[in-house]
């Protein structure tokens, strides 16, 4: 009776996936930023989520010695020092590239007198401190990470494109005055409830890695004698093991995006889903070799004489300040021939004709997709990347989604209808 169990456990994860599939998908369908990855690109999109940290991070808690030896002397420092000593507060970007927020490390007690002491000049300056009664991110605690953000450099930099901060439905995230203040930073986006063991890219590994490479840091300091013999001894102060996680954090979180493999966490994830016809790299826990495709068409089909504002397109513009254009500037390439050799780096510029061939839209030719979200793209279409609407009283019609189409929509068209610019 045990194998229905697991089948009916792995039936319902995937169930509980192709729902968070569905999600990401989208918060994809806006305006087109980026040709790979829709409207936030990677370098835009961030997790951040809380992991428990002790002042041993080792899971089995073994002790080596010779083969054949006759007797093994096991000696640990004091209890406690096993359990949580404070939270850490991690937020990755999804671009392996981009420079990385600090780490936020929250201790135990009020911090008052500690904040104003000179152990501050020992934390390890690539982390940032926080103290909270219970080493717990509250709504206050919330508000200061926020406040932190505004001071690191990561969301300093000026940019034009939007953020977005995925996260899981913690009450502190759900704080009003959290939600005000990363509203400067940019979006916040809840995971959906009970799926966040799935598809949290901190909660996929990245977690647990920092963990891992911070009781690394542990086995290279148990190489000194002066420290090995504190370590026996169990003499640790409070400041000095506040002092010491902060190295340790600091040079762990270094290791880790030394490996350059931070984007992975969101990509096995579901959490950057691409948009230019490529496979999306998933590859959740406990379910293997799966694949989303959106069962909804999200394609424009001109191909028959159906009202246009029933359509459905791929992508979203929840934006309705279309740019009207002007079409006394355009000249079409004479006659029907059809470029088939074009590449997407020469990024033809074309014109989507109406049915009574009166100029509708412009948009970027794209030959080589072959698909639009899993759809193939019939042999006498092609798909082009909506840039400008020149007639904004055509409506576009909606997505599955409610939301409006228009500029940064990929579809496709009948051949006669697009017409490459000069």
């Amino acid at each position: 009776m045990e194998q229905p169990q697991e089948i009916g456990s792995i039936a319902k994860q995937s169930r509980d996936f192709q729902i968070s599939s569905e999600f990401f998908w989208q918060f994809s369908q806006s305006p087109t930023v980026d040709t790979k990855y829709g409207f936030y690109k990677p370098s835009s999109v961030f997790n951040f989520d809380q992991v428990p940290l002790p002042f041993i991070c080792e899971g089995d808690k073994r002790t080596v010695d010779n083969k054949g030896a006759e007797r093994v002397w096991v000696r640990q420092p004091r209890s406690g020092y096993e359990k949580r000593q404070c939270t850490l507060h991690l937020t990755l970007c999804a671009d392996s590239q981009a420079l990385q927020p600090k780490p936020i490390i929250i201790f135990r007690g009020a911090g008052t007198m500690i904040m104003n002491s000179s152990e501050t000049s020992d934390w390890d300056p690539r982390v940032s401190v926080l103290f909270q009664a219970n080493a717990w991110v509250d709504g206050h605690t919330a508000i200061n990470i926020a406040k932190l953000y505004l001071q690191d450099p990561v969301f300093q930099q000026d940019r034009a494109e939007s953020r977005l901060f995925l996260c899981d439905n913690l009450d502190a995230h759900q704080n009003s005055d959290f939600c005000s203040s990363m509203e400067k930073l940019g979006k916040l986006m809840y995971f959906p409830p009970n799926v966040t063991d799935m598809i949290q890219p901190i909660d996929a590994g990245a977690g647990r890695m920092m963990k891992y490479h911070v009781a690394l840091q542990l086995d290279k300091e148990l190489e000194n004698p002066a420290f090995l013999s504190k370590w026996t001894d169990g003499k640790f102060s409070a400041r000095e093991r506040r002092i010491l996680i902060t190295k340790w954090v600091g040079n762990a979180f270094d290791e880790i995006i030394k490996l350059g493999r931070v984007h992975r966490y969101f990509e096995k994830t579901g959490c950057l889903l691409r948009i230019d016809g490529q496979p999306n790299r998933i590859n959740i826990q406990g379910l293997p070799e799966y694949r989303f495709e959106p069962q909804p068409k999200f394609i424009i089909n001109l191909s028959s004489e159906d009202d246009v504002s029933g359509s459905e397109s791929s992508f979203t513009d929840d934006e309705s300040n279309f740019s009207e254009g002007d079409d006394s500037d355009v000249e079409l390439v004479q006659g029907n021939s059809f470029p088939l050799t074009a590449t997407p780096a020469e990024e033809k510029s074309v014109i989507i004709l109406k049915l009574n061939e009166e100029p509708w839209l412009r948009g970027i030719m794209c030959p080589d997709r072959a698909t639009v979200h899993g759809h193939e793209v019939p042999q006498d279409c092609i798909v082009v990347l909506i840039k400008e609407i020149l007639d904004p009283q055509e409506s576009l019609g909606t997505d599955n989604f409610g939301e409006q189409i228009g500029i940064g929509s990929y579809s496709y068209f009948k051949k006669s209808q697009v017409k490459i610019l000069k």
